[in-house]
């Protein structure tokens, strides 16, 4: 009470001490101004500032996805990474982390955390969830009897945006209303679908206008719709080209597989029935393969087709398919024109092949048409179609050919002595032989014409028995010519530009030369060979704008950088491979004087090399190969090779990952660098404005990045770990800007040698055995200039080492660096300690050392009252020995923080006041206090990554 009591005789003698009345306003303006200062210079800090930037870039890094790259480092000898995050809906009381021990109760959870190339697998269970997969992740469930996805009322189930994912292994459904849902909707390209079940659904699977997909192995049944869907059912902008639909069952939909506005493609093995309108529909769609699919039971009294061709598709290939027990039609071409349709079984069909509406210039051949009503039927507008070699047994009419034109006919056989068709119902004799059938001796082929029913075709040289079939296993789809190697194929004069050559599986021995601009089509990369035989390139590409896709190529020559015998070697301009395999070469691909060229999708393994560039190699796309196991050189590019994109691929198990040598404007991004046993990148000599970005690069034996002699690269974003040697390795190297990476547990951090005026900046570089970070000179160079600040330095052995003199951090208020072992103080609690920290080596010093990890800070600033003034009715007045308040005050707090505010608590003598999400807030206090003088204001943050922070103040207060 003495205490109190003293204070309030002080209050009433402030006119007293504060004298005199000029003196003191001077002094009140210079207090106010400096104030004025300080709190300009805290709104600074609060308010957004330059350093955002650098913050928000450094965010992207995850904890999460580290931790699990970490739990599958732990031995550098094991076998390749593998990035999973687990998910089992039994897992409903947490906690949550992705790991096998504590797995996501939820998928879209694993979704929204993984990155690219990133692994979930579900376990079994039922999943109530509509999945939106915006990463290039592999989803695998258990088992796709038992891992269910039920969706949630109508929509997509699961939403595909992102290029390069898989789904496998679930059952989708939706067992409420299905008319509008989606089993799989894909938006994007390289996907792959399979094994799935997916029930219930207006449409199964739904390819939304996009290319390079694969759909395979999916049961697909009780769709309302149709049971996979390729393409838009309006004109697309830009067809879809090269997806491929394998090996699918499709029962009880309305329509089976549609393949509408699509280009390039192959619907092959797939099992349809028990469906209405049609089995596989092809809608202006071109240069398509519809091979070995069985479509049976289409019931549909208004289609009930089972192969449908449809408004002006053409070039198609229609082979080898059993079309069984179709309501209507087995095959139906209406506007179609230049397909080829042979080798099918078309049986117990009402009728087996109709044309209609201008259906011209169609080839069929070498059929097999039994036990319909009529075997093919052709309207009068159809014209200039080619029937030959198919045998027609059937219940009432072999054929029907109404066009009776003058100038244009449709045949119905091949010249002599090939011959034309085998009819059951033919009465002739063979006694004669001849293109005019008038010379002694029989010739397998009838002495007078076959008449067709309808007009006045005939087909002049009818079989007298079966025909049987020649084994020639490539063909030219729009030529419908056949082959027995593929080098014939394309030397054929009939073979041009723009043609589709299709290949069936097996193994071919040949050095294949590619002088036109053709599309090479393998039947399946597995089984479809093309071996060189240990000599020379296996496929020589030298015109422009060829597509390989499709193949095993493998064993070329062996001689070396002289002449780079390879699995494809390529000596020209906008091609694309894709979908390959390339093995036991000396290199698989090989680009020499070569540019805008697409390889996407390849499985380059066991070479010399996998790839390897020689001179003015630019503008190509490498991405999405699994580039693993090769000797020596996973990417090797030199002399000249500039402006290449290198993304998204797997790099592993190589002697060096990827290599650049005086190369420049290069993009490395999104890769999967693992287990090699040399370097992951090497950027040596003169390898310059490069950018590598976003890639995990974990476990090789040297190291992550190397720059000798490489200036003016960008290395942003990377998760750099677990490498034997330097994380990362500057020689000889300027103006580099090092932004954003994770740097950790690697042998060295990061060294500079020799290496100046680089930018050093936003790194996380921790745990590390020698040394986070590394500056010397070499020879006569320094190691001076760099830029080094806002990077966190934990647990490396030691954190720094710099012999040199360089900038260590970027001044007051923006700061230094965060290092873990700093043991100075931040008295003001500006986030910076209040003395430097020393860099061992040499005289350099960081200025202004942060005391959070950049990324993490969180302040709070208690604006007013101020500590240690007078307020009087809300007004400051004067320092003070304590915080004394008479009347009301304004209570203002700002709180910094950079992970983002999850919620702000203000307390009064332990009571709660103010609870909300602001980062910064007024509250007015005007309680009176007549009994209680001495009070406490307390301020609590909480950041949203779950970090804690208070902040307090005590004032003596009058009414």
């Amino acid at each position: 009470m003495k205490k109190e009591s003293w204070l309030i005789i002080l209050v009433l003698f402030i006119g007293i001490i504060i004298t005199p009345v000029s003196e003191s306003r001077n002094n009140l303006q210079m207090v106010n101004e400096r104030d004025s200062i300080k709190d300009e210079f805290l709104m600074n800090q609060i308010s957004p500032s330059v350093g955002e930037k650098d913050n928000k870039l450094y965010e992207s890094d995850s904890g999460n996805f580290k931790k699990l790259l970490n739990e599958s480092n732990s031995n550098l000898e094991s076998s390749p990474i593998t990035i999973t995050i687990y998910v089992d809906d039994d897992n409903t009381e947490g906690p949550w982390d992705g790991s096998l021990n504590h797995p996501y109760q939820y998928i879209q959870d694993a979704l929204n955390v993984s990155f690219n190339g990133t692994v979930i697998f579900v376990f079994n269970g039922t999943y109530y969830e509509r999945l939106s997969i915006n990463k290039s992740v592999d989803l695998i469930g258990e088992s796709r009897d038992q891992t269910v996805i039920e969706g949630i009322g109508c929509g997509d189930v699961v939403n595909i945006t992102a290029d390069g994912v898989s789904v496998s292994g679930f059952s989708i459904q939706n067992n409420m209303n299905y008319q509008n849902c989606v089993g799989i909707h894909i938006n994007s390209e390289y996907t792959t679908i399979s094994k799935n079940i997916i029930t219930n659904m207006s449409k199964g699977i739904y390819l939304y206008g996009w290319s390079n997909n694969i759909i395979t192995e999916n049961i697909v049944m009780n769709c309302s719709y149709y049971g996979i869907l390729n393409g838009k059912e309006i004109l697309p902008e830009y067809p879809t080209h090269n997806n491929v639909i394998s090996q699918n069952i499709v029962i009880n939909t309305r329509r089976g597989i549609g393949h509408l506005l699509s280009g390039d493609g192959i619907i092959s093995g797939n099992i349809v029935e028990n469906n209405v309108d049609f089995g596989i529909f092809l809608w202006g769609s071109n240069h398509n393969v519809i091979e070995s699919n069985f479509v049976t039971n289409i019931t549909g009294s208004d289609f009930g087709i089972g192969i449908y061709i449809f408004d002006i598709s053409c070039y198609n290939l229609i082979w080898k398919n059993i079309v069984d027990n179709s309501n209507s039609y087995g095959i139906y071409i209406d506007e179609g024109a230049f397909n080829k349709i042979s080798e099918n079984t078309i049986i117990n069909n009402t009728i087996g092949i109709k044309f209609d509406i201008s259906s011209c210039f169609n080839i069929i051949n070498e059929n097999y048409i039994a036990d319909n009503l009529v075997g093919i039927h052709v309207s009068e507008s159809c014209h200039s179609n080619r029937f030959y070699h198919n045998n027609l047994i059937q219940f009432r009419f072999n054929a029907y050919d109404y066009y009776s034109g003058t100038h244009y006919q449709n045949y119905w056989n091949d010249s002599y002595s090939s011959g034309g068709n085998y009819w059951n119902d033919y009465t002739g004799n063979d006694n004669y032989s001849g293109p005019n059938q008038n010379l002694n001796g029989s010739d397998g082929i009838g002495d007078t014409p076959y008449d067709i029913l309808g007009g006045t075709s005939q087909d002049h040289y009818p079989l007298m028995d079966l025909f049987q079939s020649l084994d020639c296993s490539v063909v030219n789809v729009d030529s419908g010519k056949r082959f027995s190697s593929i080098q014939d194929a394309i030397n054929d004069i009939n073979t041009v530009d723009g043609n589709t050559i299709y290949v069936k599986k097996g193994t071919y021995h040949e050095n294949v030369i590619i002088n036109k601009s053709i599309i090479l089509l393998g039947e399946d990369k597995k089984t479809t060979v093309i071996t060189g035989d240990y000599s020379g390139d296996v496929l020589s590409i030298v015109a422009d704008e060829v597509t390989i896709s499709g193949f095993t190529l493998q064993n070329s020559g062996t001689n070396g950088f002289s002449d780079c015998d390879s699995g494809v070697d390529i000596r020209s301009n906008y091609n694309t491979i894709s979908g390959n395999i390339i093995e036991y070469n000396w290199c698989g691909i090989n680009f020499y004087q070569s540019q805008h060229n697409k390889i996407i999708g390849n499985i380059i393994s066991s070479n010399d090399h996998g790839f390897f560039s020689f001179s003015k190699v630019n503008y190509n796309l490498i991405s999405r190969n699994s580039i693993v196991g090769n000797h020596y050189y996973g990417v090797y590019l030199v002399n000249n090779t500039n402006y290449n994109t290198i993304s998204f691929n797997t790099v592993q198990n190589n002697n060096a990952g990827i290599t650049l040598l005086d190369s420049s404007n290069n993009d490395i991004s999104e890769n999967i660098i693992i287990n090699n046993n040399g370097s992951a990148i090497d950027l040596t000599v003169l390898c310059n404005y490069n950018q590598i970005s976003k890639n995990i690069i974990a476990n090789n034996m040297g190291s992550g990045v190397e720059l000798p002699h490489s200036s003016y690269n960008i290395i942003n974003e990377n998760i750099i770990s677990n490498n034997n040697g330097f994380g990362l390795y500057l020689y000889g190297s300027l103006n580099n800007t090092i932004l954003n990476n994770t740097i950790e547990n690697n042998y060295f951090g990061f060294v500079l040698e020799g290496s100046s005026r680089n930018r050093i900046i936003c790194n996380k570089i921790s745990n590390n055995y020698e040394y986070g970070i590394y500056l010397i000179p070499h020879l006569t160079y320094n190691s001076d200039f760099n830029v080094i600040y806002h990077n966190n330095f934990v647990e490396n052995q030691p954190n720094a080492y710099d012999e040199c003199s360089n900038f260590w951090d970027n001044g007051y208020p923006s700061g230094g660096n965060y290092w873990d072992d700093f043991s100075g103080v931040d008295n003001d609690g500006d986030g910076i300690g209040d003395t430097p920290y020393n860099i061992s080596g040499g005289n350099n010093q960081d200025q202004y050392p942060l005391i959070f990890p950049y990324g993490e800070k969180l302040i709070i600033s208690i604006i007013s009252p101020k500590q240690n003034y007078i307020y009087f009715a809300n007004n400051q007045i004067i320092p003070f020995l304590v915080t004394l308040v008479i009347g009301k005050i304004d209570i203002k707090v700002d709180v910094l923080a950079q992970k983002g505010i999850d919620r702000v608590e203000l307390y009064i003598d332990n009571k709660l006041k103010y609870n909300d999400t602001n980062s910064s807030f007024n509250l007015t206090w005007s309680e009176i206090s007549l009994f209680r003088i001495r009070h406490t204001i307390k301020v609590i943050a909480y950041d949203s990554i779950g970090k804690q922070v208070s902040n307090e103040l005590k004032i003596w207060k009058f009414f």
